[in-house]
């Protein structure tokens, strides 16, 4: 009683007795904090509360226990809130006293005020021997950001081994960022060319300056990237080029070009791939040219792909003509992948018109187009190809019809599922009819499609059109599903049971409750189960209807497996019902334990609302469990409550 005392004095403290002055807030606020018999739970709340009133007469509670191990976290939080100098000055008071990890989290405070009246004491605190210390002040001083602890920083930076160089690179970068966000970009640029400039730094010190540096200069980074770039590690040459894909300006692309050739191959695939990403067009007929006569096979072939960002006429045409060369199929993927990507007006319906006139395997490669390109335009002129004497080509085709046609024209491919020509191509026309049904939007008219083949189908083709279903969903699939669930055929029982136990909407829940119902399909009870479970903590449904359900549930149950299955369930469910269903299980030593979980959580989330039932609950998990853990958040909740 005495900590719900405590807790109601501070809310009224602090948001009802808007009356009562500052100095009574800090008075009262300063007796809890040192109250005996104060919870750590309402001591830390009060700091919170104190915070977000924000007043300067809270300053000195708060102060009062900086340097208290407990409380130390709340009230430099606390602090941190309230404005004006008395906060920051409490708080480079405590730092000249305190240890460890309340120094460090003091110093994190003073970053995150970013007072400029701070910066003495963080300056004095660089010369700690703590590295800890040592780093958290100069990000601290990074965080400020202004002239001062700038200057400080770089003038330690200058001066001290390369051991400490490395702690204050965070705090010089965060500077850097402060003053590009403010505009001051050229000053940006030298601060982080001070950080490049020492060579024997670790990589990743010198790749953040490196792309800071070029991003900061903009359009002068050219003079950056002329004298240093050939001189980069491969770590800094990365770093360089993702600055260079965020800086557009046009100008660095005549430096990149005339880079290209004088790197080895590795770094002119890495700066091929850059040029594709800028899309300057001054780049085409670089990239090109090396697509027609580079040497190098990995080299050429990232200058296929670097085409997709740089299309015009020419590379547009000289890409249609490769793809339909089968002298290339070392550079095949490669062009796939740049017309599939490439962004131009009228390119689609130049590869339809190509393909057209197109014969045999030369066609494979546009038909993987447009299949990536999933062009529906292209359907008339792919369905002839199913007929084509090549095998390759047929299969190919298959394989794109799943992205091209819609489920209006879905017959094409149901008809090669009942009537393949070979195995491989059964299975084609699965994946592609997979594609289609994933993609619909007609769910109950592609089922329709679907179910009016299925009696006359084989066995295998029938397993095939129930995971088809599943894919669907709809109401006209989940009623062909529980049809075939009264089919006497152990395989089909078995595909159709799977496949509700794997439904994406809650349209197969009552479905399911019929198969725990039954009997006939016992075999598959514990599946089903599972199913069920996995709808009821899916479905976007009330906290009741989810209940009800686990209580539907539960008088099918018949292992512990199962039973864990919805105390989980339970568990999500914050209803006291769900609080009193879950006791039950206590009684059970091997669920016990989960119970005790799943009752926390739900007390958790229902403590304000059922106060005494929550004290119950959690009462009787203390008398079962043996985890430290569970103990311990029980307690919490009652500490809470009581």
């Amino acid at each position: 009683m005495r900590t719900l005392f405590l807790f109601t004095f501070i809310f009224v403290v602090f948001f009802v007795s808007a009356q009562e002055t500052p100095q009574d807030e800090a008075s009262k606020l300063s007796a809890v904090l040192h109250d005996p018999n104060a919870s750590h739970y309402v001591k830390t709340l009060a700091c919170k509360l104190a915070g977000q009133r924000g007043s300067e007469a809270s300053v000195a509670p708060l102060a009062s226990v900086l340097l208290d191990e407990k409380l130390s976290h709340p009230a430099r939080i606390g602090l941190q809130q309230i404005s004006g100098s008395a906060a920051t000055v409490a708080l480079c008071t405590a730092a000249s006293q305190a240890k460890g990890d309340i120094l460090i989290g003091i110093i994190s405070s003073l970053g995150d005020r970013r007072d400029p009246a701070a910066v003495t004491v963080l300056t004095q605190l660089l010369a700690e021997t703590d590295n800890r210390i040592i780093q958290a002040s100069a990000i601290a001083l990074g965080k400020i950001g202004n002239t001062e602890a700038l200057q400080t920083l770089q003038k330690r930076f200058t001066e001290v081994e390369l051991a400490q160089k490395v702690l204050l690179v965070d705090g010089i970068f965060a500077c850097a960022e402060y003053l590009r966000a403010t505009g001051d970009t050229k000053k940006a640029a030298t601060v982080y060319a001070l950080v490049r400039e020492q060579k024997e730094l670790p990589v990743s010190s010198r790749c953040g300056a490196i792309r800071g540096e070029i991003l900061s200069r903009g359009i002068d980074s050219v003079a950056v990237l002329n004298a240093e770039m050939s001189d980069f590690t491969d770590a800094e040459f990365l770093a360089a080029l993702e600055a260079g894909r965020d800086l557009t300006v046009t100008e660095l692309t005549p430096v990149f070009l005339k880079m290209l050739p004088k790197l080895n191959s590795e770094r002119q695939i890495l700066l091929l791939d850059l040029l594709d990403c800028r899309g300057d067009s001054q780049s085409s007929a670089t990239v090109l040219n090396m697509a027609k006569n580079e040497s190098n096979i990995a080299v050429r072939n990232a200058a296929f792909r670097a085409l997709a960002g740089l299309p015009n006429d020419e590379v547009i045409a000289y890409l249609l003509e490769q793809a339909t060369d089968e002298k290339n199929t070392a550079f095949f993927d490669s062009i796939i992948d740049a017309l599939t990507r490439m962004s131009a007006n009228e390119l689609e319906t130049k590869m339809i018109e190509l393909l057209k006139v197109t014969k045999g395997k030369a066609c494979i490669p546009l038909v993987k187009i447009c299949a990536q390109r999933k062009i529906a335009d292209s359907v008339p002129v792919l369905l002839p190809l199913l007929t084509d004497q090549e095998y390759d080509v047929r299969v190919v085709v298959l394989q794109a019809l799943g992205n091209t046609v819609s489920g209006e024209n879905i017959e094409v491919l149901i008809e090669r599922l009942l009537k393949p020509h070979s195995k491989i191509e059964f299975d084609t026309v699965i994946g592609s009819l997979q594609v289609v049904c994933n993609r619909t939007v007609d769910c109950d008219a592609v089922a329709e499609k679907l179910a009016a083949v299925y009696d006359t189908a084989s066995l295998e083709t029938k397993i095939v059109l129930l995971n088809l279903y599943g894919a669907l969903g709809g109401q006209i699939a989940i009623t062909a599903v529980q049809k075939a669930i009264a089919d006497p055929t152990e395989a089909i029982q078995d595909a159709a049971t799977r496949v509700l136990g794997n439904w994406h909407d809650p349209d197969a829940a009552p479905v399911i409750l019929g198969i725990l119902q039954n009997p006939a399909v016992q075999k598959f009870h514990n599946r089903s189960l599972r199913g069920y479970i996995r709808i009821l903590r899916q479905m976007d449904t009330s906290n009741e209807h989810r209940f009800n359900m686990c209580l539907e549930a539960l008088k099918y149950v018949q292992r512990d497996d199962e039973k864990l299955l919805l105390i989980d369930a339970l568990g999500r469910i914050p209803l006291p019902q769900s609080l009193e269903k879950l006791q039950e299980f206590l009684e059970v030593p091997a669920l016990a334990e989960p119970a005790s979980l799943s009752i926390i959580a739900v007390g958790k989330a229902i403590t304000t609302q059922q106060r005494e039932k929550v004290i119950t609950a959690m009462q009787k998990v203390l008398a079962v469990t043996k985890n430290n853990e569970t103990q311990r958040q029980a307690k919490e909740i009652l500490e809470k409550t009581n």
